[in-house]
C-alpha cells in the first residue's frame, strides 16, 4: 500500500490501538479506543487520514526506514524530522525528568505552606483571643483569595510560559509566608489580608504545573508525572505537620517554609536559564501515543477550523457545555470537601475531643507519607496497564477516581465512629491511602481530553473544588455548635458529596480530546 502523501510504500502491521473517531462512542461514554489489525488498519490509514488519525512518519525517508516492523514508523519520524523546539529523545527524557522534579518540589511547597496555619493557629489563639469563629475565618481566609484568582490563573497558564509563571508564583507566595508573623501583630485585618494574598499567588501553581506537564510531558509517563507531582505535595504537607508542632515559637514556621520557597525559585532560574529556546511544544511522540497525528504529521482539528474556533466566546462555550470536564469538577469538588475538612479541622478535632497533645500532633503526617507513597505506585500501575494495553486510559481513569472518592467516604464514617487517637489516626491514614489513586484517575484526566488548554480547564475544576475551602471552614464550626460539640455530621455530609462526586464522575468522564 501506499501513502498518498509521502509517496512511501509500507505493509500491515500488528494489531495497534487507535484512537476512535470523534463521537463514535464518547456520547455514550464508553471505552475511547478500539483495536484494528492487519489490512483493516492500514486500509484506514490511507482512505480515512483526514478523519482517523493514523501513525506515519513525517517524511519518505522516516516511513521507509520502519516499513515492516510494528511501531518502528512512530520512532523513526520522531528521530528524522522532531519537531520543532523539541530536543531529541534522548535529551528530552533528562529534560522532561528535571521539569517534573522542580515542579513536584514547587507543588511541596505549595502544600506545605498552606498547611503551616492549621497548626499555628492553636498557639495563635490563644496568644491573641480568638474565639472559634474567628478561628475559622481565618483559615478560610487563604480559600477566598485562592478561588478568585482561579480562573485568571488558568488564563494566564496557556498565554505565559508555565514555568516561568510558576517561579513567579512560588516567590510571591513564599514572601507572603515569611512575613506572616509580621502581619499577625499588626492586626487581625492585616492577616486575613496577607492569607488572602497568599492564597491567590498559590492559585497560580497548579495551573502552570499541568499545563507544563500537558506540554512537555509524553502521554506515556503522564500518570507517573503526575502521582509524583501530587505526592511529593503530600510529603510537603507531611513535612509542614511533621515539623511545625515540634517548633518552640509559632512564628518560626513561617519563617523557614518561606526561606525554602526563595531557595526553589534561585534553582528554577538556574534551570530556566539552561532551557533551549523555544520549549514546551508537545513531542511527536505524545500525539502519536494518543493516535492524534495524520499522514502530513499533524494533530487533527477537531471543528475543521482548527484552534483558531475555539478562542474567545466559543471556547468558553465549549468548556461550559462540556459533560468530561463538568465529571472532571464533580471529582475534584468531592475530594477537596474532605480535603479542606481534615486539613483545616484535624488537628483542632484530635486537640479538643480526642485530647492529643499539640506536640504529638505532628503523628498527622503518617497519612499524607503513605499517600505520597502509594501514589507514585498508583501511577506507576497505571502507567503501566496502558502502556501495555491492560485496559484503556478510560478505564483507569474511573476506577482510579472511584476508588479514591468511594473509599474515603467509608473512612470518614469510621473516623467518626473512633473512640481513641490511634483508631482516627487508622481512619485517616486509610482515607489518604485511598484518596492518593486520584492522582492517576480525575487529575490526569484533564490531559487527556485537550492539549493546549489543559492549565485553563484545571482552573476551572479547581474554582469548583476550592468552594469547600471558603465554605468548610465557617460550616464546620457552625455544625459542632449547633450539634452541641458533635463532629458526625461534619464527616458524614463530606461522605456524601465524596459518592456524589463519584457516581458524576463515572457517568460522565471520557478521555478524548474534546477542546
Amino acid at each position: 500500500y501506499t501513502c498518498p502523501s509521502v509517496g512511501a510504500r509500507i505493509r500491515p502491521s500488528s494489531p495497534r490501538m487507535l484512537a476512535a473517531p470523534r463521537g463514535a462512542m464518547h456520547g455514550e461514554g464508553d471505552e475511547d479506543e478500539v483495536e484494528v489489525s492487519g489490512h483493516e488498519e492500514t486500509s484506514r490509514m490511507l482512505s480515512e487520514k483526514h478523519s482517523a488519525p493514523a501513525v506515519i512518519g513525517r517524511s519518505t525517508a522516516s516511513v521507509a526506514a520502519g516499513a515492516g516492523r510494528p511501531g518502528s514508523p512512530t520512532k523513526a519520524a520522531a528521530a528524522a524530522s522532531p519537531s520543532k523546539g523539541v530536543p531529541p529523545r534522548g535529551r528530552c527524557a533528562g529534560g522532561v525528568l528535571q521539569v517534573v522534579a522542580l515542579a513536584s518540589l514547587a507543588n511541596a511547597l505549595n502544600q506545605a505552606d498552606r498547611s503551616i496555619m492549621p497548626i499555628a493557629v492553636i498557639p495563635m489563639a490563644s496568644e491573641f483571643g480568638w474565639s472559634l469563629a474567628t478561628k475559622g475565618w481565618v483559615l478560610s481566609a487563604f480559600a477566598i483569595g485562592y478561588i478568585f484568582v482561579q480562573l485568571p490563573s488558568g488564563w494566564a497558564s496557556t498565554r505565559v510560559p508555565p514555568f516561568r509563571l510558576l517561579i513567579a508564583a512560588v516567590f510571591a507566595w513564599s514572601l507572603s509566608t515569611y512575613f506572616t508573623p509580621a502581619f499577625a501583630k499588626v492586626g487581625l485585618g492585616s492577616l486575613l489580608a496577607s492569607r488572602v494574598f497568599l492564597g491567590a499567588a498559590e492559585a497560580f501553581c497548579l495551573p502552570a504545573i499541568v499545563q507544563v506537564f500537558t506540554s512537555q510531558v509524553p502521554a506515556q509517563r503522564r500518570s507517573s508525572a503526575f502521582a509524583v507531582m501530587i505526592g511529593c505535595g503530600a510529603f510537603g504537607h507531611m513535612f509542614a505537620l511533621a515539623v511545625c508542632p515540634r517548633l518552640e515559637q509559632w512564628n518560626a514556621m513561617f519563617s523557614w517554609f518561606g526561606g525554602a520557597g526563595v531557595v526553589w525559585c534561585v534553582l528554577a532560574l538556574g534551570t530556566l536559564l539552561q532551557q533551549p529556546a523555544g520549549r514546551g511544544e508537545e513531542a511527536p511522540d505524545d500525539m502519536q501515543a494518543r493516535g492524534r497525528v495524520g499522514c502530513d504529521g499533524k494533530p487533527p482539528s477537531d471543528d475543521g477550523d482548527g484552534d483558531a474556533v475555539a478562542e474567545g466566546v466559543t471556547l468558553w462555550r465549549r468548556l461550559v457545555m462540556s459533560p468530561p470536564l463538568l465529571a472532571i469538577c464533580a471529582a475534584h469538588f468531592g475530594q477537596n470537601w474532605t480535603n479542606y475538612t481534615l486539613a483545616s479541622w484535624l488537628p483542632t478535632y484530635l486537640h479538643e475531643v480526642l485530647g492529643m497533645p499539640v506536640r504529638s500532633l505532628s503523628f498527622i503526617a503518617l497519612p499524607f507519607l503513605v499517600n505520597g507513597l502509594a501514589g507514585i505506585c498508583v501511577g506507576q500501575l497505571a502507567d503501566f496497564a496502558t502502556n501495555r494495553h491492560l485496559c484503556s486510559i478510560l478505564a483507569v481513569r474511573r476506577v482510579a477516581t472511584a476508588v479514591g472518592l468511594l473509599g474515603p467516604a467509608v473512612c470518614l464514617m469510621l473516623l467518626a465512629a473512633a473512640r481513641s487517637q490511634e483508631m482516627a489516626l487508622a481512619a485517616v491514614t486509610a482515607c489518604s491511602l485511598m484518596g492518593s489513586t486520584t492522582s492517576s484517575g480525575y487529575w490526569a484526566n484533564h490531559a487527556d481530553i485537550t492539549r493546549r488548554h489543559a492549565g485553563l480547564t484545571f482552573s476551572i475544576s479547581n474554582t469548583f473544588a476550592t468552594i469547600p475551602g471558603v465554605v468548610a471552614g465557617p460550616l464546620t464550626a457552625a455544625i459542632v455548635h449547633a450539634t452541641g460539640g458533635s463532629w458526625l455530621s461534619v464527616f458524614a455530609l463530606a461522605a456524601a458529596i465524596n459518592v456524589a462526586g463519584a457516581c458524576i464522575y463515572l457517568r460522565f468522564a471520557s478521555a478524548l480530546y474534546v477542546l
